[in-house]
């Protein structure tokens, strides 16, 4: 199992692919399709939105992960729709928590993820709290 994940953007994907080459590890899935602002409440719920990215991104089938989605809420800042997410997710040897947002601005969808082994998370859950909820756009 490899432990670095690489995931780009739709800006360069053949660099991607040749910097996952490099690296020996697998190129992340990305998503090439343009949104709609205001599209993300199009794409579902917040809770439909984290299970897909679940499923999609952070333990995909094979990967030898399991994520359970936690928590899952909207929030408005500066005229944006944004999903945080909370996960536990489960590796063969270790458990890691994991806090995510998603939002969409200009036709691009955007996430910002923290994640931390499960020991460490009493310590560090409010300051990954802060992290995501900073997460804004101000144009």
């Amino acid at each position: 199992m490899h432990r670095l994940r690489l995931f780009s953007g739709t800006a360069n994907p053949a660099l991607a692919r040749e910097i996952a080459a490099y690296l020996g590890v697998p190129d992340g899935p990305r998503i090439c399709k343009r949104f709609a602002d205001g599209e993300l409440q199009r794409l579902g719920s917040p809770v439909a939105v984290g299970e897909r990215l679940s499923r999609d991104v952070i333990a995909p089938e094979g990967s030898g992960r399991e994520a359970e989605l936690v928590k899952a809420q909207q929030r408005e800042e500066s005229g944006h729709i944004f999903y945080d997410l909370e996960y536990a997710v489960h590796l063969q040897d270790r458990e890691r928590h994991e806090l995510a947002t998603v939002v969409v601005d200009r036709g691009r969808l955007y996430t910002l993820a923290a994640s931390t082994n499960e020991i460490r998370w009493n310590k560090v859950r409010s300051l990954f709290e802060r992290v995501i909820t900073s997460f804004t756009f101000l144009v």
